[in-house]
């Protein structure tokens, strides 16, 4: 198979994967149903990736890759300026834009949330998470950045994760503009302090 098609295929592959296993979960999703919806015969997958669980990893690395690809230029804008509230507004408005943005990251990590062994953090790039320690450092001075990094994330995550659930009986529509607005504002207060 010439190059050229082979990294075809493999994308084919993994864009599949990826919806389904965001779908339909790891232990719903088999490697023959992988082959069909990337129009490839159900041993192919096989071939690239060797087994579901190593293909399962490179879904989880890509979709993480794209989140850190998201959140980059907001982490550049927060190192170059002195405004702790501007720059907590850049980077909680970019998360809160990718989360609406990207379905599948986010079922992807709900699914990795409730897994009995999840494989997210066997895959965690640790740049990844220094180029998000340094963003707040950046923006907040020195502190218990690890843990702000939860507390950022869980208040951003909440309202995409429970979209169908407590949002939507509350009657938020978590993909809104208004509600994304509003939430992110409520964010940066919180975390910014008074001004």
């Amino acid at each position: 198979m010439p190059e050229r098609d082979a990294e075809r295929t493999r994308r084919a592959i993994l864009a599949a994967a990826e919806d389904l296993f965001a779908r339909d979960g790891f232990e719903r999703t088999s490697m023959q149903r992988i082959g069909e919806a990337a129009g490839v015969a159900r041993s192919t997958p096989a071939y690239f990736f060797r087994s579901k669980q190593a293909l399962y990893d490179d879904v989880l690395r890509r979709t993480l890759e794209r989140g850190r690809e998201a959140m980059r230029p907001a982490f550049e804008a927060a190192a170059a300026t002195d405004s702790a509230e501007e720059a907590l507004d850049g980077i909680i408005g970019r998360f809160l834009d990718f989360l609406a943005g990207d379905r599948n990251y986010v079922l992807l990590m709900q699914r990795e949330a409730l897994a009995e062994r999840p494989s997210l953090a066997a895959v965690l790039d640790e740049e990844a998470l220094e180029e998000s320690r340094r963003a707040l450092v950046d923006a907040l001075g020195n502190g218990d950045v690890d843990h702000v990094i939860l507390e950022l994330f869980a208040l951003s995550w909440f309202p995409f994760a429970h979209s169908g659930t407590l949002v939507a009986a509350l009657g938020f529509d978590a993909r809104d503009p208004a509600f994304l607005k509003h939430h992110r504002e409520r964010i940066v207060r919180l975390f910014a302090g008074p001004p």
